[in-house]
């Protein structure tokens, strides 16, 4: 299976560059496509995370405006656009923690659904308690637990070991929607 795919052009007049004997004739006049380097581009890479400073977000944010400009006029369309670009570029920023961002949304939503269907208030507090319990949990694991550590080293004689946690960012996007949700959800009290 070839790698790559070359596209030629007929060689009509060589570059400056090119003197007699040293002229490649199509290779002068190729060009290169490596699909398979133009794919992994599209994979998450942990040593080069997406960054909002990089030349891979800005054509990503050209093409999500694009799309989005396609199916302004329709509301599933719109939230389905939305939903899948966000969710990618969570997975090409922190890769498979993208999981945990779905396993959250899901609980978060089930939960909500359980306190509107509620008719008694003390459930719909435990269930909302819950949910904030829940959401401030995966907080804290992933932004503060080698915060902790670091500072149980400095203060004891113990070393622990530093996790090998992906600072996620992206929380901070789930729990201003998770604010969001606690405000809806308080005002039904």
């Amino acid at each position: 299976m070839p790698t790559a795919f070359t596209l030629r052009a007929k060689h009509t007049k060589c570059k400056p560059s090119c003197y007699g004997s040293r002229c490649l004739k199509n290779r002068c006049h190729s060009m290169t496509i490596d699909f398979y380097k133009v794919a992994s581009n599209f994979l998450y890479d942990k040593s080069n995370p997406l960054l909002f400073n990089s030349s891979f977000y800005l054509y990503f944010l050209v093409f999500f405006l694009l799309a989005y400009r396609l199916v302004i006029k329709t509301g599933l369309s719109r939230i389905v656009t939305v939903t899948l670009f966000s969710l990618y570029f969570f997975y090409k920023a922190c890769g498979f923690y993208v999981i945990f961002i779905l396993i959250a949304a899901v609980v978060d939503f089930n939960l909500s659904n359980a306190i509107h269907r509620s008719e008694n208030k003390t459930q719909r507090k435990l269930l909302l308690i819950f949910s904030i319990v829940l959401n401030l949990g995966f907080l804290c694991y992933f932004k503060y637990t080698n915060l902790f550590i670091d500072t149980w080293n400095n203060l004891s004689q113990h070393q622990l070991r530093l996790i090998d946690i992906f600072y996620l960012w992206v929380f901070r996007f789930h729990f201003r929607k998770f604010e969001v949700h606690h405000r809806c959800v308080s005002q039904t009290f």
